[in-house]
């Protein structure tokens, strides 16, 4: 059978190649410009005309590629009443014959994208852009969306793609430019698209009602797979939500209706293994690499949370790395979860040693080298490996240098230098040094963040370190309670945990304890700024093994008590390096029997 593009479609697809419909002719060229931005794999073009007192019509069938005629049929009558029955004799003899005829024409059948510009070389360029932007491949992608530009420089869908990759990379400064040219030519974007763009903005200019945005948007346009999506991504990467609304949007934006739905498998993935399904996130994540995504990060976290290293490693080395310069978002995160893989494995100076390597790597002046120190400060320090005095000092070094490049940093780099900030500020107040805490904060006095964001839930956990730093934990709790809507940073229950043991409430210590361990997914899957909070996450999460341990003697469940030093044993099964700790298990063994010993 064949099928025949309607006229409706044809008239569609011609005013996106900013042609008037009711004035432009099918011709040759037209026609197979239609096909080739359709999919169609042949034009069918009539004509008729009169040869020595006869009526011929004559079809033939054009590769629109190359638009060459490879066959064709004619037909011949006398008068104008010879036309119908010459149009059913050429029908009847193409039934027999088109499909012979199209075994002959180009492959290359695959329909373009949907959007508006009047170039197909251009249009082309996009399409393939396109194929490699849904596969996670951003590098191949944006040279071809350039190219694209290049020949048709009005291309409004163009930019809008290059402004999701920069975002995506975090250049925030760039992606806002794009959009601002995309939407400079909003006549040429659907009004679908045109919304997208304009929510796109909002978000990097993190306006306050840009959640309520992004919700609109997947709720005026169900399908449009964009915009869910794009709601789902905001409610991970920008609120760390995890709840139903947004599985339910990334899974209608994972249907097999959507042809680019690789990079919403993957979301799914995320968001699952967030919520500890990590089996069901291990088989999204196969789904989404099986139909050619080629970002591995997550896939391999998911498995680190269940332990499987020699899987996760292997798994995160099938992901194409980048420099701070190509993707910072990849290599942040990257070299997060390599440093994050062997804390978890309890080799504490080896992931400090490869942060600090990685900070090396990067350019003089990059916001992502303070990003690295943080995130190697983070893992030391109440382990009883460096005193507090030289701790504090390295501290209070950091945050000077990250205070001072934020006074010259590019937009770019603010959310990132503002996390480095808040971290410093916590850990500070967690080594007693409340005053160097309160002066982090005040350099950020001036930063309204939104509530929905990681920098203000993390504001909020620095404050509350304070207040129990400075012999206030019921204020701490008070502060923090505030934070639980379950969407709080794996940071909160970090902290809660510590001030219910300052306040003497060790039962309701033990329940933090518990959650933190009972949610290594969340630990490895929630976003902070360039991940900066994943190798902390994961330190904490094996130490609250300890901690339960503690608490449930100090509670008299010696029956967990074991069970717990027994998982933080297997976890972590070489302890030397930290005498601290190694006394607090052999504290802990010595109040255990026989029976409760793991």
């Amino acid at each position: 059978y064949v099928n025949v593009m309607p006229d409706l479609k044809v008239r569609d697809t011609v005013t996106r190649m900013q042609r008037d419909p009711d004035k432009t002719e099918i011709d040759r060229a037209v026609g197979s410009e239609v096909a080739i931005r359709d999919g169609a794999k042949a034009l069918i073009l009539p004509t008729i005309a009169e040869i020595g007192g006869r009526v011929r019509i004559t079809a033939e069938v054009i590769d629109p590629q190359t638009q060459t005629t490879v066959y064709s049929e004619t037909a011949d009558g006398i008068g104008k009443e010879s036309i119908l029955p010459s149009l059913d004799t050429i029908n009847s003899r193409l039934r027999v014959r088109l499909g012979e005829a199209l075994a002959t024409v180009s492959k290359e059948s695959r329909p373009l994208e949907k959007v508006a510009t009047d170039n197909l070389d251009a249009l082309k360029a996009y399409s393939l852009g396109n194929h490699n932007y849904v596969r996670g491949q951003f590098k191949e992608a944006m040279a071809l969306y350039q190219q694209a530009l290049a020949i048709d420089t009005t291309f409004s869908s163009a930019s809008l793609r290059v402004a999701t990759i920069h975002a995506s990379s975090g250049r925030s400064d760039a992606a806002d430019a794009a959009l601002q040219q995309a939407l400079s030519r909003r006549e040429r974007l659907s009004p679908r698209d045109v919304l997208y763009a304009e929510v796109l903005l909002s978000t990097l200019r993190a306006q306050p009602d840009v959640a309520t945005k992004w919700s609109a948007l997947a709720e005026t346009y169900p399908d449009y797979f964009a915009g869910t999506a794009g709601c789902a991504y905001f409610n991970w990467r920008y609120a760390n939500h995890f709840d139903k609304k947004t599985l339910s949007l990334a899974e209608a934006a994972a249907s097999m209706k959507n042809p680019s739905r690789q990079a919403s498998l993957h979301l799914l993935g995320i968001l699952l293994a967030g919520e500890e399904r990590a089996e069901e996130a291990l088989r999204t994540f196969a789904e989404a690499e099986s139909e050619g995504f080629v970002r591995t990060e997550y896939h391999a976290a998911t498995l680190a949370s269940q332990r499987k290293f020699d899987q996760a490693a292997a798994t995160l080395a099938r992901s194409p790395d980048a420099t701070a310069s190509e993707n910072a978002v990849v290599r942040s995160t990257r070299g997060a979860l390599e440093s994050a893989f062997l804390v978890d494995r309890g080799l504490l100076a080896e992931a400090m040693r490869h942060l600090s390597a990685s900070a090396m790597d990067v350019p003089a002046g990059n916001a992502l080298s303070g990003l690295f120190e943080a995130m190697e400060l983070s893992i030391g320090g109440d382990l009883g490996d460096t005193s507090d005095a030289q701790r504090l000092i390295l501290l209070r070094k950091a945050m000077a240098r990250a205070l001072s490049l934020k006074q010259v940093a590019a937009t770019a780099a603010a959310e990132s230098l503002d996390a480095q900030i808040l971290l410093l500020a916590y850990l500070r107040a967690n080594q007693g040094d409340v005053e160097g805490a309160r002066a982090g904060l005040a350099g950020l006095a001036d930063q309204n963040f939104p509530e929905y964001s990681a920098n203000y839930k993390l504001r909020a956990i620095a404050r509350a370190e304070i207040a129990r730093a400075n012999g206030q934990p019921d204020r701490a709790i008070e502060q923090l309670n505030k934070l639980l809507d379950g969407s709080e940073l794996y940071l909160t229950h970090v902290a809660l945990l510590n001030a219910h043991s300052a306040a003497g409430q060790a039962r309701m210590a033990l329940d933090e304890a518990r959650w933190l361990t009972a949610h290594r997914g969340r630990a490895y899957a929630e976003y902070s700024p360039g991940n900066l909070l994943t190798t902390f996450n994961i330190k904490q999460a094996n130490l609250a093994l300890l901690r339960a341990a503690e608490l449930s003697r100090t509670l008299g469940n010696r029956k967990e008590a074991g069970e717990m030093l027994g998982a933080f044993r297997n976890a972590w099964p070489d302890v030397k390096p930290f005498p601290a700790l190694a006394r607090r298990m052999t504290e802990i063994q010595s109040d255990l029997g026989p029976e409760d010993s793991p």
